[in-house]
């Protein structure tokens, strides 16, 4: 006799049962695919933020940090540019005269400031004399700071590579007598201790990619 009262089979609901289970599973992986993806999108803002705020903080300092080394360079720079002995021995190109009386001082300057640069040019650009290579003398300098500072007659600054590649904050400040440029002297210091202070400072690694041709 017929059931009416329970017409379909037990077998019969697995199919549905299998159906529902799969489109459940599909949902289940959609859902969490997009949580991922909050959570990864999030994830990247914050990050993106994080290094943001590290590179405006380290440009900040950096700047902070030049201005500060560039303004002890200017101060030194005025003091040897206002002696007497200075102007004369530039003017006259004696060289002998600037390495004797400031040896001992671009020695300690070295050692306490880390002033790795002392030149010092006539007012036709040739170099008097370089303290750290006394014996290479005589050519004309043609670098954009000592044009900049001849342009303008006042001092100059900013970074500059060295003739070995390394990375040099220099100032070029103008030597004046009775109103005329008789020559300029230049000062300059690696930069390696001004990242090393800045590493210190904001607690960040940092590189320094130089192009060179």
């Amino acid at each position: 006799m017929f059931n009416l009262l329970n017409p379909v089979k037990e077998g019969s609901r697995k199919p549905l049962f299998h159906h529902l289970m799969a489109w459940l599973v599909a949902i289940l992986v959609v859902l969490f695919v997009a949580l991922e993806f909050i959570l990864l999108n999030h994830f990247h803002e914050h990050v993106t933020d994080d290094a943001r705020k590290s590179a405006d903080d380290m440009a900040i300092s950096m700047h902070i940090l030049l201005k500060q080394n560039m303004r002890s360079l200017e101060i030194l720079s005025q003091t040897l540019a206002s002696d007497d002995m200075m102007i004369q021995a530039i003017q006259s190109s004696q060289r002998d005269l600037i390495e004797t009386r400031w040896r001992t001082l671009f020695q300690n300057l070295k050692e306490s400031h880390d002033i790795t640069h002392a030149s010092f040019l006539d007012n036709q650009r040739h170099v008097v004399l370089r303290m750290a290579k006394p014996s290479v003398y005589g050519n004309k300098v043609e670098r954009f700071l000592v044009l900049e500072a001849e342009r303008s007659g006042k001092m100059m600054w900013g970074l500059e590579i060295s003739s070995v590649g390394t990375l040099i904050l220099r100032t070029v400040y103008p030597v004046y007598k009775n109103g005329v440029c008789i020559g300029y002297i230049e000062l300059g210091k690696e930069l390696e201790n001004i990242f090393r202070a800045l590493h210190v400072r904001l607690n960040s690694h940092l590189a320094v990619i130089l192009d060179k041709q």
